[in-house]
């Protein structure tokens, strides 16, 4: 359910135009744009935390508290910092064109990895 809320969240967004190009958020250097292929994974990894976050809150009635241990983690494995995140990801919205090609590339991702669990 949360990932539908963020998906359509994330596509409303893109369906704004903007025709000039996207501007580096205050304090982010050229250098520390992500890029777009491995923002695509990270984007996909979320998804797949957020869901299994999810699943632990319905099925065991899990805490919160280690949610910021596991996105520390996936961050922590990309080797950027949320603040990084946060700022790469507002950076690829300002251009709600390619934000939206970005998140088609994440749904395809994430049906691939949905076949290949079928799979095993």
């Amino acid at each position: 359910m949360r990932y539908a809320f963020l998906l359509g969240f994330f596509l409303l967004l893109a369906s704004c135009s903007r025709t000039e190009k996207p501007l580096l958020p205050e304090g982010m250097s050229k250098d520390s744009v992500i890029s777009r292929d491995r923002m695509v994974l990270i984007l996909t990894d979320i998804h797949v935390l957020e869901a299994v976050l999810q699943y632990q809150r319905n099925r065991k009635g899990q805490s919160l508290d280690p949610v910021t241990a596991r996105y520390q983690q996936l961050f922590s494995e990309y080797g950027i910092s949320r603040k990084r995140f946060t700022q790469n990801l507002a950076y690829y919205q300002s251009d709600p064109e390619e934000f939206l090609k970005i998140y088609n590339d994440v749904v395809s991702e994430l049906e691939k990895r949905k076949k290949l669990l079928k799979l095993h």
